[in-house]
């Protein structure tokens, strides 16, 4: 369900994740990956890609990027979670390869893989291990699910990465970042280290 070649060369630059928020880096990388995931999911003529929906894809992404980049240090691995899953969001509602009604399934395993190739070079970037897939194909069990509640609303496309990348998904509110279990729980131990008894107890370990 991913592109392994792919990611493990756009991942063994360390400055992978910047060079994702570049317009110029992804008007070249992302339309081959798209065309070889189409040619994946059993395309039997070439799939072209509207680059003005490829532009508003990023454009928008970009700018979410930028929000929520002061998140990344409480936990990269989920902050990369949480932003491939936002680029599938985009490219879902943008549509940069647009198939037939009858072909959503296969658009939708398109976008799923490029974005799944994202994060696992992302991932790898980072040092981070390969995630175990709970998807792999159109017959995957979480797929028909996924398949609807993209249909009603592409913002479950976030939840759905995570489910199929082993994190717990948020189901409510998947666009916003603070609503996520690992920054929750990074932000709620940063305010217990921060504590007044968080020093004492940390000083009185130390002495013995």
């Amino acid at each position: 369900m991913l592109d392994g070649e792919v990611a493990n060369r756009w991942g063994s630059d360390p400055q992978f994740p910047d060079l994702l928020g570049r317009w110029s880096w992804f008007r070249e990388a992302m339309p081959p990956i798209l065309q070889v995931s189409a040619v994946a999911a059993g395309a039997d003529h070439p799939v072209s890609i509207d680059i003005d929906a490829l532009g508003r894809s990023f454009w928008a992404w970009a700018a979410a990027l930028d929000r929520d980049r002061g998140f990344a240090h409480l936990d990269p691995v989920d902050f990369a979670h949480f932003q491939s899953g936002q680029l599938l969001y985009q490219l879902i509602v943008h549509r940069p390869i647009a198939l037939p009604a009858a072909e959503r399934s296969r658009e939708l395993f398109v976008l799923t893989r490029a974005a799944l190739t994202v994060l696992v070079a992302w991932r790898i970037s980072i040092g981070a291990p390969m995630p175990e897939l709970q998807v792999h194909d159109e017959h995957s069990s979480p797929w028909p699910s996924y398949l609807e509640n993209t249909a009603e609303d592409a913002s479950a496309a976030v939840s759905f990465l995570d489910l199929f990348t082993g994190l717990e998904p948020v189901w409510q509110a998947p666009l916003f970042i603070d609503q996520r279990p690992a920054v929750r729980r990074a932000l709620a131990q940063r305010i217990r280290a921060h504590a007044p008894g968080a020093v004492h107890d940390d000083l009185s370990t130390s002495d013995g």
